[in-house]
């Protein structure tokens, strides 16, 4: 009876650990699945050593998160996509259907990267994902027949093209894989191209940034990413900014040393915007000591009890602390 007994644990166990292994192997499959079909993370195309904030904003129609996004603004006709595609022919002079939708991808995101031979002063990359890169050529080639009779040349840079405008538009342009990257600084779009051909180091390989990536949810309409270090040394860097708000900095630097990086990421929970945050703590500035001493945590229990149209909440817990 006893061994009877003992067999029956062994395949009850056996039983339990095998339906442990086949989830997390479909945990696997799925969570790898879904980072193939997703679009590149800017985190791996940008510079580590120069990347002081980015933000990519999810524009995939088929997504559940923009998809919930748009439906929760139908009722407010200027956020309807038929009237952000009105704003962007406007903005940019085209038509967005014929011009742009047959190329553009599922992200665009924004990039301030600090300039190599200047401290104090940055570039700005603009990033698109694209679907062909030849209409998207032919679009950009586009922008220059707007004004006059222009064209695009190309330079050679490590086995990838530069493209400028011979004439008219200051900005340039390249491709790192699946996305469009637009510049005024060629320097800028260098630095992206030495990134991606792995001689520098890439942003997603900062531990700092790991840390705030691996503590947000992946799948979002947008996420922001700030390396704190970074910020305050271009800002202590930047005559104008010292000039007029120097001051205000160097008494707020001992508090912003608390900080390595910060990240954000906006998404769609029961059909409301939700936000949520992480910030990276400088362990070693506290020197062991915790950073906030509270004994219990604020929670919002009060929503409960409001009205779904309530525009705006405050609230605390023992604030004398």
């Amino acid at each position: 009876m006893t061994k009877e007994k003992n067999d029956y644990k062994r395949k009850a166990l056996g039983l339990v650990f095998g339906l442990i292994g086949i989830f997390l192997l479909l945990f696997a499959i799925f969570y790898g699945i879904s980072r193939i079909f997703r679009p590149q993370e800017l985190s791996t195309m940008l510079p580590q050593d120069s990347t002081i904030a980015f933000v990519q904003i999810n524009i995939n129609p088929g997504n559940e998160h923009v998809q919930h996004f748009y439906n929760s603004l139908s009722e407010y006709e200027v956020y309807r996509p038929d009237s952000i595609s009105a704003l962007a022919d406007e903005f940019l002079g085209t038509d967005f259907k014929t011009d742009v939708e047959p190329w553009i991808g599922r992200q665009i995101g924004v990039a301030i990267v600090e300039k190599s031979q200047t401290k104090g002063e940055t570039d700005t990359l603009l990033f698109i994902e694209t679907r062909d890169k030849n209409k998207t050529i032919d679009f950009m080639q586009s922008r220059g027949l707007k004004d006059q009779e222009d064209y695009v040349l190309s330079e050679d840079y490590r086995g990838v093209n530069i493209y400028r405008y011979a004439l008219s538009q200051t900005y340039q342009f390249t491709f790192v894989n699946s996305h469009l990257v637009v510049s005024t600084s060629r320097d800028a779009l260098k630095k992206v191209i030495d990134s991606h051909k792995g001689d520098t180091k890439k942003v997603a390989g900062a531990s700092i940034y790991q840390k705030v990536a691996q503590n947000l949810p992946i799948n979002t309409l947008l996420f922001t990413y700030v390396d704190f270090d970074k910020a305050v040394e271009f800002l202590k860097n930047n005559n104008e900014f010292m000039s007029k708000k120097g001051r205000d900095l160097l008494a707020f630097e001992p508090f912003l040393k608390l900080y390595k990086a910060f990240g954000i990421t906006v998404i769609m929970e029961n059909e409301n915007l939700a936000v949520q945050t992480y910030t990276s703590i400088n362990r070693e500035y506290l020197k062991g000591e915790d950073l906030l001493k509270f004994n219990k945590k604020f929670r919002a229990n009060l929503l409960n009890l409001m009205p779904r149209n309530v525009k705006f909440y405050a609230g605390g817990l023992n604030l004398k602390e």
